[in-house]
């Protein structure tokens, strides 16, 4: 499944210094835009094993790449909360988080999410 924003999140610079109201608001957006975003596409099965998260982020000014993947954390905690990903522990998602510079007006960020394995929890079966 994929899915289109029009806008980016934060550094992780920027994202650490705030307020943990502005952080809980920022990622009340995300997830708003989320479920909106889903709407307009099918509907997606819970996710029952482990996924494969991919963000792209078209920006007009590169970041590092620590700064890049910290200011991604309201994006996958808003997966969390709507439920695309059981939880944003290693044992339930692969990411990977990209950049791609863009022009000024034209930044967003597009998630790509996969099922790439079977539920961790579950022993492995005959």
């Amino acid at each position: 499944m994929k899915i289109a924003i029009c806008d980016v999140p934060p550094s992780a610079n920027v994202y650490q210094r705030a307020h943990w109201a502005v952080k809980r608001r920022l990622r009340q957006r995300f997830a708003w835009i989320m479920r909106t975003e889903l709407m307009l596409q099918t509907i997606p099965a819970p996710p029952t094993g482990k996924r494969s998260v991919t963000i792209t982020i078209h920006r007009n000014r590169a970041l590092d790449p620590d700064n890049l993947t910290g200011g991604c954390k309201p994006l996958i905690d808003a997966m969390r909360d709507i439920g695309l990903i059981k939880n944003d522990s290693p044992k339930w998602i692969t990411l990977s988080v990209a950049q791609v510079p863009c022009r000024k007006g034209q930044e967003r960020t597009e998630i790509e999410i996969n099922d790439i394995g079977r539920n961790p929890s579950e022993g492995v079966g005959i």
